[in-house]
């Protein structure tokens, strides 16, 4: 329990520095520079997922596909 609380103090920590040098140490133009750095890096990922995700392929069912009765029709050639 103890293990959990230092990592929770620690964190909340962390997080107030953040928030002070961000609001009292950066000026306006490095605090743009750094929501445009955040956008940036968030648009990418969005980017990246929809490259990477299945979009229609995953919509595609087994019996739709070009080669599905060729393939039945050899099986049943073969008797199973």
């Amino acid at each position: 329990m103890k293990r959990v609380r230092s990592y929770l103090l620690a964190g909340a920590a962390l997080t107030a520095v953040a928030v002070a040098v961000y609001r009292f140490g950066l000026s306006e133009e490095a605090r743009e520079q750094l929501c445009s750095a955040a956008r940036s890096v968030r648009d990418a990922y969005y980017r990246i997922e929809d490259a990477l995700s299945p979009g229609d392929a995953a919509r595609v069912r087994p019996e739709d596909l070009p080669n599905r009765r060729a393939t039945e029709a050899q099986w049943e050639a073969l008797g199973l």
